[in-house]
């Protein structure tokens, strides 16, 4: 069994995770109203006011992983090499790939 960071940023996320969502799609999720995914915390210094947000975000490990369980996704903690190669690790990405092995093109 993988262990977990604590921490995860959002390359953890897709990495080892396997996460199916998009980063926009991902902050969309954080404004649900029946179950939201977990906000990111952040870290370095507050930005001040007018200025950009520079820090880096960050999720708790446990929180998202509760989010899945709660949400019935699939999980595999062995992680996936690369989004554009079939790993087998995660439905999303078996779903995905087979789907563009069985197009042919003409």
């Amino acid at each position: 069994m993988t262990k977990l960071p604590m921490l995860l940023d959002w390359k953890a996320l897709k990495n080892l995770l396997g996460h199916p969502y998009s980063r926009q799609h991902t902050y969309r999720l954080m404004d649900q109203d029946d179950l939201p995914f977990p906000r990111p915390v952040k870290l370095g210094r507050a930005s001040e006011p007018g200025e950009l947000d520079r820090s880096r975000a960050v999720w708790r490990s446990t929180e998202v992983l509760n989010w899945y369980k709660a949400k019935g996704l699939p999980l595999d903690l062995r992680g996936c090499a690369s989004r554009r190669k079939t790993c087998g690790r995660s439905f999303f990405h078996a779903a995905r790939s087979k789907r563009h092995r069985t197009e042919t093109p003409q």
